[in-house]
């Protein structure tokens, strides 16, 4: 089984499915005796050969949980098997990530370092254990030109810009340099831009990988992150951000569940962590308090944040042409904010040649007839 295999993306979805469920249940319960059970219940499920991807890489965790056991299955070895390689590849991509952080550090640019490679570090302490596919790295927007040109000079190469990041790729590996923690931040004024960066920068927290010292996201931050990153539409079965709080709540760490709330009001994120929160709570036992869920429960919506949140947890070739339009001009206008450019009609249109990854602006009248075919 080749653990970064993309054939196998059936199960993509907004939320697990009750087959899924019984493998995050065997890796997240506490006792032994029902952690075996759930994982009995579910091998008879499926094929191990033949698993949707998200399933495929929490493998690592099912083999943590159960090399401790007395179980003997032949599956097992699979599982060890999946563990190592994903342990070999995240070598792989560190051998990439540490010269790009230590000519940060060395020219003064301070670099958060999110997701992925922050988690394994902090909470899984084993590379293993979480399987990775690229890293990312916050920069303050002051240095994002700086650390552009310093990721072009160590022979990376350009991908698609985003509104709050910049995708690079060097002999297979990818990297996300972001200079907004997420594209939502870049739907605000800008003021409030500056103020909600500068609220994570002030609570960021030491990391130190090797000898190269860089930073994280607070615990809290970082729980907002990945539910804001995690709870919505995947083509890869959305398993893992479940793992990865649950991961974070079991470490004796102190969450400011006020100063969460506040971050999801500011930026009207406030479906989607309540959804996310209400599914740990009433699945996984996450231990958030009551009232954080009654605050999230008396939020009220903006209409346009609903049919942000109704965009974002459709499935994208399921979406109305309305919809599917929404979803491009609210991108196109994170983009012209993020990148401090003026919108424009002609601006938009080479967003969308690049957005669908088409060459010629020629071919934007044929695409769009043909996305609104597929919709109706």
């Amino acid at each position: 089984m080749s653990l970064m295999s993309s054939e196998n993306l059936s199960n993509a979805g907004c939320w697990p499915s009750q087959t899924q469920e019984l493998l995050l249940k065997a890796i997240l319960t506490c006792n032994v005796e029902e952690s075996i059970n759930f994982w009995q219940e579910w091998q008879k499920l499926v094929n191990v050969q033949q698993l949707d991807y998200g399933s495929q890489r929490l493998l690592p965790m099912l083999y943590n949980k159960l090399k401790t056991t007395d179980i003997t299955h032949p599956d097992l070895k699979i599982y060890k098997g999946v563990y190592r390689q994903a342990w070999y590849k995240s070598q792989m991509m560190l051998h990439k990530a540490l010269p790009v952080l230590q000519t940060f550090q060395e020219n003064n640019i301070k670099a958060i370092i999110l997701k992925g490679l922050a988690l394994a570090v902090l909470y899984y302490k084993d590379y293993g254990l979480r399987p990775m596919s690229d890293f990312d790295i916050l920069v303050p927007i002051e240095q994002k030109n700086s650390a552009i040109k310093m990721m072009l000079s160590l022979g990376w190469e350009e991908g698609f810009s985003w509104s709050h990041s910049q995708c690079f790729t060097k002999q297979e590996q990818k990297c996300d340099l972001h200079w907004h923690l997420m594209s939502d931040i870049c739907s605000l004024k800008p003021n409030e831009t500056n103020e909600v960066n500068k609220e994570f920068w002030k609570a960021i927290v030491p990391l130190q990988i090797k000898e190269i010292s860089a930073y994280s996201l607070c615990p809290t931050d970082m729980i907002f992150h990945i539910c804001v990153h995690g709870a919505w539409w995947n083509p890869v079965a959305p398993l893992r951000w479940i793992v990865d709080v649950m991961m974070i709540l079991r470490e004796p760490v102190v969450i400011d569940w006020s100063r969460l709330v506040n971050q999801t009001y500011k930026l009207q994120l406030g479906l989607i962590i309540r959804n996310a929160f209400n599914y740990l709570k009433n699945y996984f036992a996450a231990p958030i308090p009551d009232e954080v869920l009654k605050k999230l429960d008396d939020y009220k919506p903006s209409y346009s944040e609903q049919l942000d949140y109704l965009t974002k947890t459709s499935p994208t070739n399921e979406r109305n042409p309305l919809a599917a339009f929404w979803v491009c001009y609210r991108e196109y206008r994170q983009y012209t904010i993020g990148n401090n450019v003026k919108p424009n009609f002609l601006g938009f249109v080479k967003f969308l040649r690049d957005r669908w990854g088409i060459e010629k602006l020629s071919e934007i009248p044929l695409h769009s007839i043909k996305e609104i075919w597929q919709r109706l």
